[in-house]
């Protein structure tokens, strides 16, 4: 063996004995790191959801209204009954939910507009303990057939 090539294995062994431990020390670092960032990831995802479970909600209770109109009271009670159903179904529950129907271009031809408003506790919606709530609101307007008989003419 030649003298010096042992010498440079040695100081590479040294160099080497150095960094002993900087994997692990770097991992142990690092995790919670990594960990609240997908905590983060996930609890936003979810947030994101429950957005998504509200917007349908309010789409689904303008359809009811438009297609249980016969007076603005049962179109707004066909609304609420919808909303209630969707966000149960989408396993979203809201501590105040409030539906608001606009029946007032509520002729065939015209639109109901319905803006639903879900107060959400966050630690809920996410499932990551996140602290506070949230209020989540959506508004979807549905045109009412042309071919129901208008509630005002008496036919």
């Amino acid at each position: 063996m030649h003298p010096r090539r042992a010498g440079q294995r040695r100081g590479r062994a040294r160099a080497r004995d150095g960094e002993r431990g900087s994997a692990s020390a770097q991992f142990v670092l690092l995790t919670p790191v990594l960990v609240l960032f997908l905590l983060l990831f996930l609890g936003i995802g979810r947030l994101t959801h429950a957005r998504a479970l509200v917007n349908d909600a309010a789409a689904q209770a303008a359809r009811a209204a438009t297609l249980n109109y016969i007076n603005p009271g049962q179109a707004t009670a066909a609304a609420q009954q919808a909303a209630a159903a969707a966000l149960a179904e989408g396993g979203l529950s809201c501590a105040s939910d409030t539906v608001t129907v606009d029946t007032g271009n509520d002729r065939p031809g015209g639109t109901i507009t319905v803006q639903l408003a879900c107060h959400v506790t966050l630690a809920q919606a996410v499932a990551a303990g996140f602290p506070g709530s949230a209020t989540i609101t959506a508004s979807f307007t549905s045109p009412v057939d042309i071919y129901v008989p208008d509630p005002g003419s008496g036919s």
